[in-house]
């Protein structure tokens, strides 16, 4: 355990020596502040003004069109990924300003409703553009975990810090104070994202006609459906907001009518939720290294909806942010845990517009439930739209299980020595380490006895191989031309240059070889830069050196 506890810790020291995912954690913690903050304020601001109809109405309005246009908003960041979160918050400075200065001058209800609605969908671009930005810029897959629990501490310590200056704000100045101090952290946090990312290429694009933009747009929704692991890892997080969006509403609500705290107590509610989500951050240290993290979900699961149902049947206001803070703590695992499964499972080139179709997805989710939570108020009170609320996440694992420990099993981190090994092949190592995490995954096992071919010349190339244990024999017209040791590779050529195998590979002993099939090779290859340079390198040292040997 000290040995396992020491290895999660060099995790965070070689973090510490990355300034650029340092830069891009920090501003997400501002952009957890300022999103927080805001919706808190408006929150705050549409109850007083209308009660719980009000607030939820403007919840919803606020959330459908954020959810809609995030996964349209997303595109920029699998087409300029260096350009992604600096936009993202500058758009979330202007809106946010624009918002604040409606409140300031004292503006009609609508409009300043409306002013929120385009600080929501700004605010709705950035977790899909930092989710894709981390996995390019970590150096290895234990320091991107170590990133997504440093993104899970900042967000929560900005989900602590956002309601309490809220809160203060609510009491000293009004909600346009609020507004304006956010407007000013995202500010921030566009100059700390500006050069976090390196202008390299991404997957080609169609240009910027409404036709291609729809379709490269579609090909993010349809990611989080196509696979039966990422459906059930995008449904949880789904269940996650339905509960996070009823919680905001139900937090004002306990504090106002409940426990009798007044306004400021729901800011202060809202600020304990955040710092349990810290504690849970912290905990989540020990989400480094581990291979299979649904374990973790389902204690994030338990620990986020239990102590709802639990605060309805001691509402004190001693008691209540007690539970809220346990709710937080399992908020935050389970937040880290899903995100890095996540990270794992989608394509890296669909990854920003996968991680958008999922933002369009939780924003619905928190839409139904601020409307789920004024519908209970209205009819069952607070203490019963606790109960409901805090037997909704469990209810959700335990119909789930089954499948999210599949998706656990499919996308857990491959094993160490595989990875070591494609990391000396030159066309892989400029991967980025969760993308090596799935091609790696996506090899697979291939024993052959001694005499077996594994290749055969003429052939249509159809894989590329490995060699882990034995040694091969490639033959041209049946003369050994040269020998693959261990650490070596054979069939790449035959692929990259779309030609067919002009040699045979014969094992002189019982080999043990690693498999990749055509398309996820090439997928993994082509769509970045430095390795196809790479690949390319190699394919023509190969020709020039062994032109007999071409075509493998």
């Amino acid at each position: 355990m000290l040995r396992a506890m020491v290895g999660r810790l060099a995790a965070f020291r070689e973090l510490g020596r990355e300034p650029k995912t340092l830069r891009v954690v920090l501003a997400f913690g501002l952009f957890a502040m300022a999103e927080q903050a805001a919706w808190v304020a408006i929150l705050v601001f549409a109850y007083a003004s209308g009660g719980a109809a009000a607030a939820g109405a403007a919840a919803v309005v606020q959330e459908v069109p954020a959810a809609m246009l995030a996964p349209f908003l997303a595109l920029v960041g699998d087409r300029r990924r260096d350009l992604a979160l600096p936009v993202s918050y500058a758009a979330e400075t202007a809106t946010l300003g624009l918002t604040a200065i409606a409140l300031a001058s004292g503006a009609p209800f609508a409009v300043i409703i409306g002013c929120s609605v385009l600080a929501t969908c700004a605010l709705a671009t950035t977790r899909p553009a930092h989710a894709a930005v981390l996995p390019t810029i970590a150096a290895t897959p234990a320091s991107l975990t170590a990133a997504n629990v440093a993104t899970g501490f900042m967000s929560n310590l900005g989900s602590f810090s956002g309601p309490a200056l809220a809160g203060i704000c609510l009491r000293l100045s009004g909600a346009g104070a609020a507004f304006a101090l956010v407007a000013i952290a995202t500010a921030i946090g566009a100059l700390l994202c500006i050069g976090s990312v390196d202008g390299e290429e991404r997957a080609a694009s169609d240009g910027a006609s409404l036709a291609s933009i729809w379709s490269e747009t579609r090909e993010g929704i349809a990611v989080l459906g196509r696979d039966a692991n990422i459906r059930v890892l995008s449904l949880t997080e789904a269940a996650r907001g339905v509960l996070v969006g009823a919680l905001e509403l139900l937090l004002v609500a306990t504090a106002v009518d409940l426990i009798g705290t007044g306004q400021g107590g729901a800011g202060l509610l809202h600020a304990v939720l955040g710092l349990g989500g810290i504690v849970g951050a912290a905990l989540s240290i020990t989400l480094i290294g581990r291979r299979r993290l649904v374990p973790a979900i389902a204690a994030g699961d338990l620990a986020l909806g239990v102590p709802l149902a639990a605060a309805a049947g001691i509402p004190t206001a001693f008691t209540v942010p007690a539970f809220v803070f346990f709710a937080g703590a399992g908020n935050a695992v389970l937040s880290v845990a899903s995100q890095t499964l996540l990270q794992r499972a989608i394509p890296d080139r669909l990854r920003a517009r996968g991680f958008g179709a999922l933002e369009g997805l939780t924003t619905f989710a928190l839409a139904i439930g601020a409307a789920g939570a004024s519908f209970l108020l209205a009819s069952v009170g607070i203490r019963g739209a606790l109960v409901a609320a805090g037997l909704f996440t469990p209810l959700t694992l335990l119909v789930n299980y089954a499948r999210l420990s599949e998706s656990d099993r499919t996308a857990a981190a491959p094993d160490p020595v595989r990875l070591a090994l494609l990391r000396r092949i030159p066309m892989f190592a400029p991967l980025p380490p969760l993308e090596l995490e799935g091609v790696a995954s996506a090899f697979h096992p291939v024993e052959v006895g001694a005499g077996d071919a594994v290749i055969r010349q003429g052939e249509v190339g159809d894989r590329f191989y490995v060699l882990v244990a034995g040694r091969l024999s490639i033959r041209k017209d049946d003369v050994e031309v040269a020998i693959c040791e261990p650490g070596g590779y054979v069939g790449e050529i035959a692929l990259l240059r779309d030609v067919p195998r002009t040699a045979t590979v014969v094992a002189v002993a019982d080999s043990l070889l690693l498999a990749l099939e055509r398309e996820p090779f090439l997928e993994a290859v082509t769509h970045h830069r430095r390795s196809r340079e790479a690949a390319d390198g190699v394919v023509d040292e190969r020709m020039r050196d062994a032109p007999e040997a071409r075509g493998i």
